[in-house]
């Protein structure tokens, strides 16, 4: 059998009005975050679908006129080095 005070321990306690206003402020916060988050996995996933393309040309003789698939990845490239070469100025 459980001790008395264990059974108290269990037992759920209904959140006051300070807390739930609290968690009310607080949740803007985490819809905000996760938008956020769901972003970056939307361009991690982009960015990933480019790469497993690059990885298929690596090694190969370059071919005229290049794959489609393969122009995508020389425009995201170009993209972020333009991007680089702005920061850096």
């Amino acid at each position: 059998m459980k001790k008395y005070t264990e059974y108290l321990t269990e037992q759920y306690i209904p959140l006051s009005r300070d807390e739930i206003t609290k968690l009310g402020a607080q949740k803007e916060t985490w819809r905000l975050a996760c938008a956020s988050l769901e972003q970056a996995i939307d361009e991690i996933n982009y960015l990933r679908s480019l790469l497993d393309v690059a990885y298929e040309f690596i090694g190969r003789k370059p071919v005229k006129p290049s794959p489609i698939r393969y122009n995508d990845v020389l425009a995201e490239a170009y993209r972020i080095h333009r991007e680089d070469k702005g920061v850096k100025q």
